[in-house]
């Protein structure tokens, strides 16, 4: 495990569609759930909240000093707009997490299938960062 996955809990900002608050926590060595309290910058500054369920692949990238997993998941979002929204999301990204540092970074774009009023496709894509903490 590194450093930032000993301390089990992530919280930082994230940046794209949506910004805001990012939160990770660590179940296992290869999954985690994510969650973020975030606004979007294309639909009025709706605000919304999504979570996901995530699974990091270590093996792909080879780094000296940390590791770049690629991730995928499935999770959703309650995006309050005009309507409140109901959405799947299926993120996919990468995320550099260094070896004697407790932060991270990150990059992901995610397919996102509204269901709730109304069905409509969106991909989202974001940036970000996290420090890692216990509790």
């Amino acid at each position: 495990l590194f450093r930032s996955q000993n301390k089990k809990i992530g919280a930082g900002i994230i940046l794209g569609e949506p910004s805001g608050f990012s939160f990770k926590y660590w179940l296992t060595e290869k999954t985690a759930l994510d969650a973020s309290l975030a606004w979007s910058v294309i639909d009025e500054n709706a605000f919304q909240i999504q979570a996901d369920y995530l699974i990091h692949n270590f093996n792909l990238f080879k780094f000296p000093d940390g590791k770049l997993p690629f991730y995928f998941g499935i999770g959703g979002r309650l995006k309050f707009s005009t309507d409140v929204i109901l959405g799947v999301r299926v993120p996919l990204g990468i995320a550099y997490i260094f070896n004697e540092s407790s932060f991270d970074v990150f990059f992901e774009a995610v397919p996102i299938l509204d269901i709730l009023p109304e069905t409509d496709f969106t991909i989202g894509a974001a940036i970000g960062g996290r420090y890692y903490f216990n509790l």
